[in-house]
């Protein structure tokens, strides 16, 4: 298992210029002219307007800072997304724009080639799955701090800390701290 830091994140302008995210994950696309198979990121939406647009790609985004935002996606009805609500899943190709309620808010973003499979999840750390292996890509984003215990190894997250399950011996993690998280399957 790979701890992600929060401080360790990579800083990237939008696609539309219009604001920063931070890269926690990615798997870089083998197709020509795509950039990615899938990013997991998160951002800070300061002011309304539109999302950058990603031809090809499915999103799932999920509020985790701040009050709320009306998502507007080509084809629904508008959707009020706040740390209560669940992950939104929309096409990335789709024509978008986010209407702050009442201040910034900061969103995680999950995005995907059409096609490859992918969830995100509101788990609380005790509650993670004991099956045998995550057989998947799989993390978990921490929204507030929580330990853990493999072995005789001892890990804590911080709040937007991510722990990489891929491919983990679930039934080896005792939970020592729990917290709630987001957990994140790929494929």
């Amino acid at each position: 298992m790979i701890v992600l830091r929060l401080n360790d994140y990579k800083r990237m302008p939008w696609k539309n210029g219009g604001g920063e995210t931070l890269e926690i994950a990615v798997m870089a696309s083998a197709v020509q002219n795509a950039d990615f198979d899938w990013r997991i990121s998160m951002a800070t939406v300061a002011s309304d307007g539109p999302f950058s647009r990603f031809p090809g790609i499915d999103r799932i985004l999920t509020v985790i800072d701040g009050d709320a935002m009306e998502l507007s996606v080509e084809g629904r009805a508008p959707a009020m997304l706040d740390q209560n609500t669940a992950p939104y899943g929309f096409p990335g190709d789709a024509v978008t724009s986010g209407r702050l309620r009442d201040g910034p808010i900061a969103d995680l973003n999950v995005m995907a080639r059409r096609g490859i499979a992918h969830s995100v999840k509101r788990i609380e750390a005790c509650d993670l799955p004991q099956s045998e292996a995550m057989s998947q890509t799989s993390f978990l984003f921490a929204l507030a701090p929580m330990a853990f215990r493999v072995g005789l190894e001892e890990i804590a997250l911080q709040r937007h800390d991510t722990l990489d399950l891929s491919g983990a011996m679930m039934a080896d993690i005792v939970v020592e701290t729990s917290g709630e998280g987001l957990l994140i399957a790929i494929g």
